[in-house]
């Protein structure tokens, strides 16, 4: 895992940057007299780095873990149903009250696959599907929607497939927001330290 504690980066960091830069301030730190000539943009994506560590991973299990609740809002009136489907998880919804689900991300059954289904009122019923595959799935799907903050820590998410649209509201059960993380979306590696 890329972000995680003993991970590719967070060993790369510690061998060799640890030493010569203070967390609390950010800024390169002296060691035996010396001060590593560590660049502002470094110091910028270390600070990123472990704001997304500590967003995303769990630290009892050290795996990537993000947990959140679903609620349906609206549905696109040309459409009798909505199904969401998160690995083996699926949301149903037909025109009406809707239920919170809380559900995870990644699954623990490994299947890092989402869909959604809305199906046609017509007497065909003709079914449109969105699918989303891989460990960034849940990202991609909401990176493709429309994205609106709330006052309480929870965004709605408005999701057109083949012109139908689905409204929903998701709530990150995190203390940082995961999905909208300002630091996981500037994260680069800079080609100099």
């Amino acid at each position: 895992m890329l972000f995680a504690s003993g991970g590719i980066l967070d060993t790369f960091i510690k061998d060799n940057f640890a030493p010569f830069y203070d967390t609390m301030l950010w800024q390169p730190k002296r060691v035996d007299g010396e001060v590593m000539p560590l660049s502002p943009a470094l110091l910028v994506q270390l600070r990123n780095y472990n704001v997304i560590r500590d967003t995303l991973i769990n630290k009892s299990t050290n795996r990537f873990h993000i947990p959140f609740s679903v609620k349906v809002l609206d549905l696109d009136s040309s459409a009798i149903r909505a199904t969401i489907k998160i690995a083996d998880t699926g949301i149903n919804y037909y025109q009406g009250p809707s239920q919170v689900r809380e559900l995870e991300w990644p699954p623990q059954s490994g299947d890092n696959n989402i869909s959604i289904t809305i199906q046609d009122v017509t007497d065909e019923g003709k079914q449109h599907v969105l699918t989303e595959t891989g460990q960034w799935a849940i990202y991609h799907l909401l990176q493709d929607s429309t994205l609106t903050s709330t006052n309480d820590g929870s965004f709605i998410s408005d999701i057109t497939v083949s012109g139908r649209d689905l409204k929903i509201r998701v709530t990150p059960l995190t203390p940082k927001n995961p999905f909208t993380l300002r630091e996981l979306s500037n994260f680069t590696l800079p080609e100099h330290i």
